[in-house]
């Protein structure tokens, strides 16, 4: 059973803790949430992240926090990504 009370992650530390337990699985589903009003580009705000025995939600524009340990699963790790929002994701990816 996946844990109901989700705080979000902000550390450097809890994020690499979470993407080892998402590395471990052969799907991840992703959603992105953007703001867009009073900005020339969007800005991620937030990241959804799950599969069957974890899920959570990272805050991107917490301090000091580097999404690459994400980002690596995403490209090397990870069989399947599911992901909702994707060309908002990447157009923001190459800034």
């Amino acid at each position: 059973m996946i844990d109901s009370t989700l705080r979000p992650i902000s550390t450097q530390k809890e994020l690499e803790d979470f993407c080892y337990k998402l590395s471990r699985n052969d799907f991840i589903c992703l959603d992105t949430e953007f703001q867009r009003e009073k900005t020339f580009w969007p800005k991620l705000c937030l990241i959804q992240a799950a599969s069957t025995d974890v899920e959570g939600i990272i805050d991107p524009i917490a301090t000091n926090i580097n999404l690459t340990p994400l980002f690596r699963i995403l490209k090397d790790t990870c069989s399947d990504a599911y992901t909702y929002g994707t060309k908002t994701a990447i157009n923001c990816g190459q800034d």
